[in-house]
């Protein structure tokens, strides 16, 4: 607020959560749970927009992004996927949606499949609007293992490898 900037949209993302097994149905209120370093910054990131806005009142939207491409391309994205249509219009309605204050959402479209359970965003005005399943008979299978239990995909099972820290 000292720079007369009131809101702030945060791009964080759902390694915040990614800890998380597909089979819970995950939310916002549900405790964090990060996969890995970069799941920790997100989570710190959070906080500290938590912090500004508890201490000065600045207005903030935590985006915890699941899967923004322009197409789905595995078979995860099938529940994960945020299109560039749905992903533009909640940026652009946590700009001006009126009395935001703090909130973290899920960044992810309406698909068929998603283990995300949305809070109720009728405040907000953002209803998403594309299904990943339109594009189901054209993406890749998720390469096997425990990437396919847990919301972090193959960036979870690839945790023993240094570089993915």
């Amino acid at each position: 607020m000292a720079a007369g900037v009131p809101r702030v949209v945060c791009a964080s993302s759902h390694h915040a959560a990614g800890f998380w097994p597909r089979s819970h149905p995950m939310r916002v209120s549900d405790p964090v749970r990060p996969d890995r370093h970069y799941g920790v910054s997100k989570v710190f990131g959070e906080a500290a927009a938590r912090l500004h806005h508890d201490k000065h009142g600045l207005q903030v939207a935590c985006l915890r992004i699941q899967s923004w491409a322009s197409r789905p391309s595995d078979t995860r994205h099938l529940g994960s996927w945020l299109s560039p249509r749905d992903g533009v219009e909640l940026v652009h309605r946590c700009l001006v949606a009126e009395g935001l204050g703090f909130a973290v959402i899920w960044g992810v479209s309406a698909n068929t499949r998603t283990w995300v359970v949305q809070e109720d965003l009728s405040w907000l005005g953002w209803e998403p609007q594309d299904d990943a399943e339109a594009y189901a008979d054209e993406v890749e299978p998720e390469p096997p293992g425990l990437s396919e239990e847990l919301d972090g995909g193959p960036y979870v099972a690839r945790l023993q490898d240094p570089k993915y820290d």
